[in-house]
């Protein structure tokens, strides 16, 4: 997760949440099929991972 730009990743389900515990993201309950979600990495004025539901 080391790149300089936006990364696309289209997962299943069960690899969505392995990407939540590797990043620490909280899980926000039952996700949708087909559902794009935003992520922002950490930075200076957000410390940690945030999700948004995009649909």
């Amino acid at each position: 997760m080391s790149m300089g730009g936006p990364v696309l990743i289209v997962a299943h389900a069960g690899v969505y949440r392995s990407i939540l515990h590797y990043t620490e993201i909280p899980p926000m309950g039952v996700t949708p099929n087909a559902v794009p979600i935003r992520h922002e990495p950490p930075n200076a004025t957000m410390p940690e991972w945030a999700a948004e539901i995009l649909a």
